[in-house]
């Protein structure tokens, strides 16, 4: 099912969107930091290494999740400002809808120069 929102309705979303942008934010980096960790220690094949194998497989899993649900809200990252989610309008494309950028309060109407796949 198409996911549509007004302004008013895409407003709403963001205290979700907040959070799951938080998430994934905060997972990312975490990601990065044990991707080292992990190159780090390839060769030794010690017990840290497979732990921080273990654990970034874990926040893997939950990127993948949390991008789940926005996928589930119609709602995309875009693929040039990881910071920005893109809502649809209310027709249910993105290339009418809304752009959210984190640590904001409002939506903006998008731009044309979204990096959004097929937005051109």
């Amino acid at each position: 099912m198409k996911k549509a929102y007004d302004r008013i309705h895409a407003n709403q979303l963001l205290p979700l969107l907040e959070s799951i942008s938080r998430e994934i934010t905060e997972r990312g980096r975490r990601i990065q930091e044990l991707e080292l960790q992990a190159a780090a220690l390839t060769d030794t094949r010690e017990e840290r290494f497979f732990d921080a194998q273990a654990e970034l497989a874990t926040h893997k899993r939950e990127v993948r999740l949390a991008e789940r649900e926005l996928d589930q809200l119609g709602c995309v990252v875009d693929d040039r400002e990881p910071t920005s989610i893109i809502i649809p309008g209310t027709d249910g494309k993105l290339t009418r809808g809304f752009r959210w950028e984190m640590g904001r309060s409002t939506v903006r109407r998008l731009a044309s120069d979204t990096g959004v796949p097929g937005v051109q």
